[in-house]
């Protein structure tokens, strides 16, 4: 390894260097930076620098290095100079310092933390955020990976109902048959939706309604197949009656 410029292998005599960061001034010897080619850590702020390159002039009164005693003795210099610190900086290629390896474990949970966070939050919220675009391929390899499954995709903006009608129930007092074609228009299969019947007076006031789910005017199979794009789909509801002054209804889709 070469030698650095300004420390020299068994040079006896203590030298002072200044972190270039935080100006604190440190004492250093030559044995003990040889190693590290003048590489030091601040133990103050962390920063690495060359301890050769920031050597100070010796100040007065700065101690031998045959005293045994580095670590205790301080200096005390008026408030326009930098602050000094009699204790050897880091050797860089040494262990780190507490501080920094603190600081290094909190990140890496922070981060570990907020990963986790994120995944719970797109497990919660998978279904909706696969109608955005774009974003149903890589949520679909997410379930891959975590084992959970995505609802169909849905639009409602492209069913279309194609006719409708109601009339008094043939075998069923006092009940009324809703019929209906419905089709998808969306280039995807889609779930069924939930339809939405209304029924009100001449003055448009709400006097029935009801909402059926797909399995309650579908089979079982044909609600988890989904709605075939370009398919028409007929549908007869079964309603009470709600008497002579239901003179309108509404089918919507939820």
């Amino acid at each position: 390894m070469a030698e650095n410029p300004r420390f020299i292998s068994g040079l006896d005599d203590i030298s002072q260097t200044q972190c270039p960061d935080c100006r604190t001034i440190f004492r250093v010897s030559g044995e003990q930076l040889d190693a590290a080619d003048g590489l030091v850590r601040c133990g103050e702020c962390g920063n690495i620098f060359n301890a050769g390159t920031a050597l100070l002039d010796p100040e007065p009164g700065l101690l031998s290095a045959r005293q045994e005693n580095l670590n205790l003795s301080f200096d005390t210099h008026s408030d326009a100079r930098p602050r000094t610190r009699f204790f050897l900086p880091e050797v860089e290629g040494g262990h780190r310092t507490p501080r920094l390896a603190g600081r290094t474990l909190w990140i890496s949970l922070t981060v570990l933390l907020s990963v986790f966070l994120v995944g719970q939050l797109i497990y919660l919220f998978r279904d909706t955020l696969a109608q955005l675009p774009g974003m149903r391929g890589p949520l679909l390899a997410f379930c891959e990976s975590t084992g959970c499954t995505i609802a169909p995709r849905r639009d409602l903006n492209k069913l279309s109902l194609l006719n409708r009608n109601v009339y008094s129930h043939p075998n069923v007092a006092g009940a009324l048959i809703i019929s209906a074609t419905i089709v998808n228009n969306a280039s995807f299969a889609q779930q069924y939706p939930v339809l939405a019947v209304s029924m009100a007076n001449v003055r448009g006031k709400t006097i029935a309604q009801r909402s059926f789910n797909p399995q309650d005017y579908l089979p079982l199979a044909d609600v988890e197949a989904g709605m075939t794009p370009g398919a028409p789909v007929s549908i007869a509801l079964q309603v009470a009656d709600p008497g002579s002054d239901a003179m309108t209804f509404e089918l919507d889709f939820r």
